[in-house]
């Protein structure tokens, strides 16, 4: 028997998205049978963020992570220097 677990990021944009209902609502109707990197470049258009390139594994897990203080900051909440993390995705 094989376990497959979502990464942590993945995981914590996944409770973030929960408490954006226009996203969460565009991703049950738009983009229920997408695969992840799909749904993760809807996240990222209704976020604002421009994807260009190729991205790896690791940098979507990075994505994830940059989407979520994105979402974050929507709400209203405090979060960490984005700008930052937006310096460690491809070019």
């Amino acid at each position: 028997m094989h376990y497959h677990f979502f990464p942590v990021e993945v995981m914590e944009l996944q409770k973030e998205i929960q408490k954006h209902e226009p996203l969460l609502k565009e991703l049950m109707l738009l983009h229920k049978d997408s695969n992840q990197v799909d749904k993760i470049t809807a996240i990222a258009t209704y976020c604002d963020v421009v994807l260009d390139g190729v991205y790896t594994d690791e940098d979507l897990l990075k994505l994830c992570s940059i989407l979520q203080n994105k979402l974050r900051t929507k709400r209203g909440e405090l979060v960490l220097d984005v700008v930052q993390s937006l310096s460690q995705l491809p070019s």
